[in-house]
């Protein structure tokens, strides 16, 4: 979702809510490869488990919180050219998600956003 050279700022106390993109840090046994932290969108919660969305590939993963550190909230991210993207709200967040998308191919059809 991030592309290799962004910075990605976290809240580490801010209560994190289906919608906002996260930083998830597993446990060094939860992945053997691609390293220990994944940027992704946070779409359901329960006390034992996280469900995060990714958008390349575009798929859902359901996560035992048992296999995470920690789960903290997005709330800025410069990317590698240096635009800085504030995503405190819900809008701005959709703006980014939807600018990571542009022109993207999913299934062999491209993606026309509004």
């Amino acid at each position: 979702m991030v592309a290799t050279g962004s910075i990605c700022y976290n809240d580490t106390e801010a209560e994190i809510l289906v919608g906002d993109l996260v930083t998830a840090w597993f446990r060094e046994d939860a992945f053997s490869a691609g390293g220990q932290t994944r940027v992704k969108i946070l779409v359901g919660m329960t006390d034992d488990a996280i469900t995060l969305v990714a958008l390349n590939p575009i798929e859902q993963v359901t996560i035992p919180r048992s296999a995470l550190h920690a789960v903290h909230r997005i709330f800025a991210i410069k990317l590698s050219e240096g635009r800085l993207w504030d995503l405190r709200t819900v809008a701005s967040r959709d703006h980014f998600v939807r600018s990571q998308l542009a022109g993207r191919s999913i299934d062999g059809e491209r993606m026309i956003l509004p």
